[in-house]
């Protein structure tokens, strides 16, 4: 009976819940793409964002070739569907792995503008060191969940995948996971005191460029504060697992 009713409630999951979360979800995605890639909202830290809303999508079109699977818009025991099932978990991975660590870097440069006000991240340039970097973050993630593109019944996963799946949960997830509830002490700390470093230069300002600073003060405050709200629901949602 058990057996039963938790075939009943994956079946559930996978029918109806993961159907709606991949509507919803890369629709959402693809007005993110829309908005924050438009001239008016490039910054470091919109394309973070839009690294992330990119990664989250991949992931969730992966998942809608499963729920047209399920709804058997895709014929049962199509050859391609069961030939890239490898290959669709690796990318799974990949693009869960990319979208977690472009959070925690947003993150982290959120306390970067509460450390430095003269180094307000959401107005740099956007560098080719800071180009860089994201590549860096593509290219890290990849190897660390390379391993999930390797056959089962190889002798290659069989010698890397205990050790890589430890690796893999420890420096995506739980590491992550830590380091975000710290970070998010902080942000959530400088947004309940309102003491922003470019709310300080405001009050002492007394030139023109005062209103400037304060509207730029509560620019950071809004972008913190999406920061806190995307940094929580991945501590939510990830942590327990």
């Amino acid at each position: 009976n058990e057996e039963i009713i938790e075939k009943e409630i994956v079946h559930f999951i996978y029918r109806y819940v993961l159907l709606i979360q991949t509507l919803f979800g890369s629709s959402g995605n693809v007005l993110n793409l829309i908005v924050l890639l438009s001239r008016k909202m490039r910054s470091r830290t919109n394309l973070l964002f839009s690294l992330m809303a990119f990664a989250d999508l991949a992931f969730l079109l992966i998942q809608s070739i499963h729920v047209l699977y399920i709804h058997r818009v895709i014929p049962r025991g199509v050859w391609w569907y069961l030939d890239l099932q490898l290959y669709m978990t690796g990318f799974t991975n990949w693009f869960s792995a990319l979208s977690i660590w472009c959070m925690l870097y947003a993150t982290i440069e959120r306390v970067q503008v509460l450390r430095n006000p003269f180094r307000a991240v959401s107005k740099r340039q956007i560098s080719c060191r800071f180009v860089s970097t994201l590549l860096g973050i593509s290219a890290v993630s990849l190897l660390l969940t390379s391993f999930h593109f390797l056959p089962k019944n190889s002798s290659l996963y069989q010698q890397v995948h205990l050790s890589m799946r430890n690796v893999n949960a420890l420096l995506v997830v739980f590491l992550p996971c830590i380091i975000s509830i710290f970070l998010n002490m902080l942000l959530i700390h400088a947004l309940k005191k309102h003491k922003f470093p470019t709310q300080k230069l405001a009050s002492d300002d007394q030139s023109a460029n005062r209103n400037l600073i304060s509207t730029q003060s509560k620019n950071e405050r809004k972008i913190t504060f999406m920061v806190v709200v995307i940094s929580t629901s991945f501590i939510i949602f990830n942590f327990p697992g």
